[in-house]
């Protein structure tokens, strides 16, 4: 049974997810498996896939795997004795990076598995992905407070220090702007320089970074025993359009084509939402109280994983 990491989904519509049962999970459109790769512990991260329809998975047996998406053959097999921290992240060159339990960065050639380079960091919060700017520019968030802007060939561009303590993984906007997570706020910064533009306090814990919607609206999930909620965010100034506090944490939402928000709680069901409103148009309950993290296929469908070893498909 999958479950566990946020699933992905193939060109094809095939929905892969790892598993704490130690494997690499392949479905078809109708749940039925078409196969299923055996790594050496559970596979706990979300994956990856390539424009060639390659798959990416970290284990915690401390391989970086690369299967190929039709037959689950493994291509090759990339090694960090330390553990992998965060999950692979695809460049558009066909670049893999992924962070190690020890505090390296790692660049990795997609089609052969040789490293291309690597970078040491501060180890504190290892699990921090990488994220591109629409120029090519690499964020970083190291984990020692610190954002990191380079570019194609490594060379820094700036580094901003935000707070002390680790950061949330960084996302970017469409104008460049970056956005990253810290205990209770939300910082905008500019994707060229690194200034701060501006700071959102929650009434909870900022764990993971906001989705983007169409018209560059933020929507955060946070956590916290009672202040957990999702709040969509006004990107020019910092504002709050609407806020769901409900007291339960909420998973980094999906973005339907109409702009219907969906998100996990741990609260035990995934929502649908209205984007403009906050309201819920609808709800599903499932059985593992971690905040499942849902993705959309092509067709609409829902998709979501949970640790309980179920992987869930939701019509709209």
């Amino acid at each position: 049974m999958a479950g566990g990491a946020s699933p992905v989904i193939g060109a094809d519509g095939t929905v892969y997810v790892g598993s704490d049962d130690t494997r690499v999970h392949a479905f078809d459109g109708n749940g039925k498996e078409r196969w299923a790769f055996q790594t050496g512990a559970a596979v706990t991260l979300s994956l990856a896939i390539g424009q060639n329809g390659t798959l990416y998975a970290g284990s915690g047996d401390g391989n970086l795997y690369a299967l190929d998406g039709a037959t689950g053959t493994k291509r090759w097999a990339f090694k960090i004795h330390s553990g992998i921290a965060s999950a692979p992240t695809l460049a558009m060159d066909g670049t893999i990076w992924v962070t190690s339990s020890e505090g390296t960065l790692f660049a990795i050639d997609g089609a052969t598995g040789l490293p291309r380079q690597q970078s040491r960091f501060d180890p504190g919060d290892p699990a921090s992905f990488v994220t591109f700017g629409i120029d090519g520019t690499l964020y970083f968030a190291p984990g020692d407070g610190t954002v990191w802007a380079r570019d194609a060939t490594g060379a820094m561009r700036w580094t901003a220090t935000i707070a002390t303590g680790p950061l949330t993984s960084p996302v970017v906007a469409a104008d460049g702007t970056v956005y990253v997570g810290h205990q209770s706020s939300l910082f905008a910064l500019d994707g060229a320089s690194g200034t701060v533009k501006w700071s959102f306090g929650t009434g909870g814990v900022v764990r993971q970074p906001p989705a983007i919607g169409a018209d560059g609206t933020l929507y955060l999930g946070v956590g916290g025993a009672n202040s957990g909620g999702l709040y969509a965010i006004d990107p020019a100034r910092g504002g709050q359009h609407w806020a769901r506090e409900a007291g339960a944490e909420y998973s980094t939402p999906a973005i339907g084509a109409d702009g219907t928000i969906y998100a996990g709680s741990n609260d035990g069901h995934v929502y649908a939402i209205d984007g403009a409103t906050g309201a819920t148009r609808w709800s599903v309950p499932f059985d593992y109280g971690s905040a499942p993290s849902p993705v959309i296929g092509g067709d609409g469908t829902i998709y979501f994983a949970t640790g309980g070893g179920k992987l869930f498909a939701v019509g709209r």
